[in-house]
């Protein structure tokens, strides 16, 4: 009678732990799901404000959002997650985080879900948008927290020194209408050496060397996202071209946000960083602000930034009203409200046509320009290798920039190390 007992025990344990892991939702309480994201200050306030509204719409599943605080910190709850199946229902995730998300078997293709939309309305999206979250020709994820850069400029200054915004740079010097420019801006009028007032100002980004890339015909990987390309001629020019405008003083760089604090102050000409930006400076500014698309070299090209919301595997229910909220976030009212709010790209083209959206663009015509740019826009490479790489030719753009090795042989040992996080 006890060894029967005790494989009655052991069959009923496995059965326990069998239904766990088809519904590994620590985190949820009953028919609520949960929404794990990293948006913090004035733009968790807008989230949690159309999070309270479609929860006020009463479906049969409310939104719980929980702030996770950074992306790195996001990043390691869901990897930490995944062996325990302790996961959300719905989640931010940049594109190599997806990809990690999809090898291991833990989110749900949208496709179908995507596919049963009118016609009209799947095209309504911007095509960047869909095939930015698109994987081996599946829709994983819908688009959230999109940006792309501008070229911010001090109206005032431009005018007073009677120049226009530059449409093109060059690395040949007499060619380049973005250093003409910076040379006019920048002045040293104490003649220290030290420019009291300069052209531009920066700081080290791999978006932006992914963008000046882009502009002189490159590429960051071949398309099995398995070679890097970014070491070849296209990115030695496109580096030692920014690298130029600290050597001949037109630019300075800094750490951080501080150079938008210097744009702000009226001590810069020109900026280049993302469209969101308009929403941290607008407070700042001693100065009429402009806003145009970004210089190019070769072609316009620019990088999309910001991440994506994946649905985590659970019930067919679950993920059914996780569409359903997803569905909601991305409709023309909610993401025109959104990017209004945020300065954050809508993912509709019909947002445009709303009434607060028509509203917001005639008293300020710039929120277009980021638009425009996703006629051009790229995105990064999705392999989950592109998580740790990046980090990796991070590092090499700052030991080029601070003349600890030539761009050549920095670039190039940088795509030695990616090779190997590419093909992992």
């Amino acid at each position: 009678m006890k060894k029967y007992r005790l494989l009655l025990i052991f069959f009923l344990m496995l059965f326990l732990l069998g239904c766990g892991n088809r519904n590994p939702k620590k985190y949820s309480r009953g028919k609520e799901l949960v929404f794990w994201h990293s948006m913090g200050g004035p733009m968790l306030k807008v989230l949690n404000g159309l999070i309270d509204e479609y929860n006020h719409k009463e479906p049969e599943y409310k939104i719980r959002a929980i702030n996770k605080g950074s992306y790195s910190a996001l990043i390691q709850s869901l990897l930490a997650g995944i062996p325990a199946r302790n996961l959300p229902d719905i989640s931010q995730a940049y594109e190599s985080w997806t990809s990690k998300l999809i090898d291991n078997d833990i989110i749900v293709p949208l496709q179908d879900y995507f596919d049963k939309l009118p016609e009209e309305e799947k095209n309504d999206f911007f095509p960047a948008f869909i095939k930015n979250n698109t994987y081996q020709g599946k829709l994983w994820s819908l688009p959230c927290n999109k940006s792309v850069p501008v070229l911010y400029y001090n109206k005032d200054m431009f005018k007073k020194f009677d120049v226009e915004p530059p449409k093109r740079w060059s690395p040949i010097e007499s060619e380049s209408e973005f250093d003409t420019v910076c040379k006019i801006l920048t002045r040293d009028e104490d003649q220290d050496g030290i420019p009291n007032q300069w052209g531009y100002a920066f700081n080290l980004s791999v978006w932006t060397f992914e963008c000046l890339l882009l502009q002189s015909g490159g590429e960051i990987t071949d398309r099995l996202e398995k070679q890097p390309k970014f070491y070849e001629q296209p990115g030695i020019d496109a580096l030692k071209w920014w690298k130029s405008l600290l050597d001949r003083k037109y630019g300075f760089k800094r750490q951080g946000f501080d150079f938008q604090n210097n744009f702000a102050a009226g001590d810069v000409g020109m900026i280049m960083t993302s469209c969101v930006s308009k929403y941290f400076l607008k407070n700042k500014l001693t100065f009429n602000l402009g806003i145009t698309e970004v210089p190019y070299y070769k072609k316009k090209g620019v990088i999309l930034s910001g991440t994506n919301i994946v649905i985590l595997k659970s019930s067919k229910k679950r993920e059914e009203a996780a569409w359903e909220f997803l569905h909601w976030l991305t409709s023309p009212e909610i993401t025109a409200k959104w990017a209004i709010k945020t300065n954050y790209l809508p993912v509709r083209r019909s947002a445009l046509e709303t009434t607060i959206m028509k509203a917001a663009i005639e008293e300020d015509p710039t929120i277009l320009v980021p638009m425009k740019e996703l006629d051009y826009a790229y995105f990064e490479p999705r392999s989950s290798g592109w998580y740790t790489s990046r980090n990796i030719l991070s590092e090499a753009i700052e030991m080029i920039m601070l003349d600890m090795i030539e761009p050549e042989e920095g670039l190039k040992k940088a795509a030695n190390r990616i090779k190997t996080e590419l093909n992992k």
